[in-house]
């Protein structure tokens, strides 16, 4: 994607997430649009905050990593153990800069047109299904569909 186009995509990505409320509480932006990073909370367990970073490099051509930042460690029900990163049961992709990441979309389902306003709102689903998990016992597949391959 030429630098041009980048930008008024990054543009439009901003206005998108400005209009949703997701910048008002201090998205913090990294060098050149490299990444975003921004606070969630969960309808479970509202006083939990969660800050999701989304790395932008590839995007929109590819479908950008997201990890959470904090808590650092993402932590099992029993309190003690963490999260396995690749983990198919836990919907986690291994470590990114030391963070865990989550899935959040399919590779090889990606689209360019989809938006950083859609990724952290799959971050939010993905997080809601972590704390039922936590707070509930069941496992996150309960909560968490697997994204099926597209069919021709």
């Amino acid at each position: 994607m030429a630098l041009q186009d980048r930008a008024k995509r990054m543009q439009m990505e901003k206005t998108i997430l400005n209009n949703y409320g997701f910048l008002r509480n201090g998205a913090e932006w990294g060098p050149n649009d490299e990444y975003i990073t921004v606070s969630l909370s969960t309808n479970v367990c509202p006083q939990q905050v969660f800050k999701v970073r989304l790395y932008l490099k590839s995007f929109p051509n590819n479908c950008p990593p997201m990890v959470v930042v904090q808590p650092k460690v993402l932590l099992q029900r029993d309190n003690k153990t963490p999260i396995p990163p690749g983990s198919h049961h836990f919907h986690t992709l291994g470590k990114v800069d030391g963070y865990q990441q989550i899935c959040h979309y399919r590779p090889n389902l990606w689209k360019a047109q989809n938006t950083i306003f859609m990724c952290f709102l799959k971050a939010r689903f993905w997080l809601e299904a972590y704390m039922c998990y936590r707070l509930k016992g069941k496992d996150m597949d309960f909560y968490l569909a697997n994204m099926e391959d597209a069919r021709e």
